[in-house]
């Protein structure tokens, strides 16, 4: 009755609450502890989110097939709980706490345009992959009549593509640098976005057309994901050379974990309001215009920058 479903909504608050406190945490330390290999790092932090995401809900499925409802959260929770131990003795101390980030550079890092606009990136990259939530298998369904097999297998696309790359990109934006990775993953996003319904002006649906595009959407997710953090660090460190490092840490991680989450509730909202409004295809449309106007955006910052040196 309502007590239950109070109770669900109330741990699904805790259960955000302490994804929030971890994720903020796990992105602050890495690039404390590995300086010269952040964007491995994030690359190899990325490839386990999407293997969750792959994994996750067919072994739920058997959990639930086996124990009924209670099993699957007993399972993932005594799991967490047993791994209490191994993270507290692995990860390193901190004296983080008491530094803090002053009033001044605090203003400065959250009102510098720079920040703001990846801080949008980072919201516009996981809405792209939420986006599909709520609609993407009506659509399947409707459109190619397809079976539960042959949905799992598109559906897949994506976070495989995205496993596979992560790690690479990882270990090139720590060479080459995390701005182009950005822009590119946009621009990658933009056209897959044009192409998985397709847009009615482009083409007729074709079901390999669509499980292609989703794919690049994966591809475009990695590019982007694995590389605005490091962006949003690299620019955060360039504001204020006196302020301490570890702070500036603690805030971009918090900053990219509160712009993720954003993401996450926008992407299932704008796509579900879309779709009703107009069509997938439609929607998906609008969508990407929204994503290449973002990379796009970010292109001219960049090229205004090398311009003028800054």
């Amino acid at each position: 009755g309502w007590v239950f479903i109070m109770f669900c909504i109330l741990l699904r608050f805790t259960e955000g609450a302490g994804s929030a406190m971890f994720e903020t945490s796990v992105f602050a330390l890495v690039p404390r502890l590995f300086p010269d290999n952040a964007g491995t790092l994030t690359g190899i932090m990325e490839v386990g989110a999407g293997l969750g995401f792959v994994v996750g809900p067919p072994i739920g499925g058997v959990l639930y097939g086996a124990g009924g409802f209670r099993l699957p959260f007993l399972v993932v929770g005594g799991i967490c709980l047993a791994l209490l131990p191994v993270i507290f003795l692995l990860i390193p101390q901190s004296d983080c706490e008491k530094r803090l980030l002053s009033f001044r550079a605090l203003a400065k890092l959250l009102t510098k345009f720079h920040i703001f606009l990846l801080a949008m990136a980072n919201m516009l990259s996981l809405a792209a992959l939420a986006f599909f939530t709520p609609i993407f298998q009506p659509f399947l369904t409707h459109q190619f009549n397809l079976s539960p097999q042959k949905l799992g297998l598109v559906f897949l696309s994506a976070p495989i593509v995205y496993v596979i790359v992560a790690l690479l990109v990882g270990k090139l934006v720590d060479k080459l640098g995390p701005r182009w990775f950005t822009i590119s993953g946009f621009l990658i996003e933009g056209v897959a976005f044009f192409l998985i319904g397709p847009g009615e002006f482009i083409a007729k649906p074709k079901i390999w057309l669509t499980a292609v595009a989703y794919g690049l959407v994966g591809l475009g997710a990695a590019f982007c994901l694995v590389s605005i953090y490091l962006n949003l660090l690299c620019t955060a460190k360039s504001l204020d050379e006196d302020e301490d490092k570890d702070a500036i840490l603690g805030v971009v991680a918090g900053i990219s974990s509160a712009s993720l989450s954003f993401g996450e509730i926008v992407g299932p909202l704008v796509g579900g309001a879309l779709t009703e409004a107009f069509s997938f295809q439609t929607s998906a449309v609008v969508f990407g215009e929204f994503l290449l106007a973002e990379g796009s955006l970010l292109l001219g910052v960049a090229l205004i920058d090398w311009r003028f040196g800054t």
